[in-house]
């Protein structure tokens, strides 16, 4: 294993020694021997190491010709939005851009706009981009005010999303209901497994009311059945008009959830008109957003909450 490594320049001297540093980038589970690194010519004879381990960003090991390619470029990537950008755009893994996607999301905008290698990666991600990371893309362009031409999804269907049912991934369906401002954003209205808000229908317990293809059709279509008290109602004031579903109502106040999960409160002696619609108060844009694989690991998780507290079954 000697022979691995490479010397560096890089040396650590204490009160009575000074180590000269040899580095070598191991694949995961890799072994190495202590030893056999010297300068002098001499293997033995050394009584003192120092194993020094430096983690990488990601565990991309060479299992396909894309993946290979991201380890030595590494490299040479400068800053950690220069590594980020090098490791999405090389790694043609769905799963891994996805991820840094995420992590750009939980940055602060104003922080993350100062990044043009990120304002450049993101402009080239949306010409063409893949239905799963459609609704990431589409955030981040929104917070850092890129103006680029999504071509938008193909709206999903219920058939689109039976059709498959059958390799849906229940966690990644977890992750678009409590990943950090993910797409789905279910938990603006409703509560899930203890967390959320209660502003729509708890859906804790769902997999035992409902079965696949009613919750498939409450995401594509949530019109076509609705819940009761959750048709949408358009209120005229002095001032506005707002719509969403009604919370609460006394005889002076109402209190109003809107279609983004913000609650109004409205005085009932301001009101004008008021209307009631046959519509659901959640918006059907989602089957816009999703598209039918991400509906489908969706229904799939969804399905699996079948305990009335809210703690997940499989």
């Amino acid at each position: 294993m000697a022979r691995a490594f490479t010397r560096t320049d890089i040396k650590l001297s204490t009160d009575d020694a000074e180590f000269t540093l040899f580095q070598e980038r191991l694949k995961k589970g890799a072994t190495f021997v202590v030893g056999g690194n010297s300068t002098d010519g001499r293997d033995g004879g050394k009584s003192n190491y120092t194993v020094i381990f430096k983690p990488v960003l990601t565990d991309l090991q060479p299992e396909s010709a894309a993946a290979a390619d991201v380890l030595p470029a590494l490299d040479q990537a400068e800053g950690w939005d220069g590594i980020l950008s090098h490791i999405f755009e090389t790694c043609e893994d769905v799963q891994t851009q996805t991820r840094i996607l995420d992590i750009l999301l939980g940055f602060d905008a104003n922080d993350l706009g100062q990044s043009d290698l990120v304002k450049r990666l993101l402009a080239r991600a949306s010409k063409q981009p893949d239905s799963r990371l459609f609704g990431r893309l589409l955030q981040l362009n929104s917070q850092l005010g890129i103006e680029v031409a999504m071509t938008p999804l193909e709206p999903a269907t219920i058939d689109g999303v039976l059709a498959l049912t059958d390799r849906a991934d229940a966690d990644r369906g977890r992750e678009l209901i409590f990943g950090s401002k993910t797409a789905a954003a279910c938990l603006i209205c409703h509560r899930i497994q203890g967390q959320g808000q209660n502003l729509g229908p708890d859906l804790s317990g769902i997999g035992l009311r409902s079965d696949l293809k009613t919750i498939i059709q409450s995401i594509v279509e949530p019109s076509a059945v609705i819940t009761e008290g959750y048709r949408l109602q358009v209120i005229e004031t002095d001032v506005s008009t707002i719509s969403g579903a009604v919370l609460q109502e006394t005889d002076s106040v109402i209190l109003l959830v809107t279609q983004q999960g913000t609650l109004e409160r409205i005085e009932v002696g301001s009101i004008k008109s008021r209307q009631t619609l046959d519509q659901s108060s959640m918006p059907a844009t989602f089957s816009v957003i999703l598209g039918n694989e991400q509906i489908a690991d969706l229904a799939a998780f969804l399905l699996a909450c079948r305990h009335p507290s809210g703690e997940s079954t499989n």
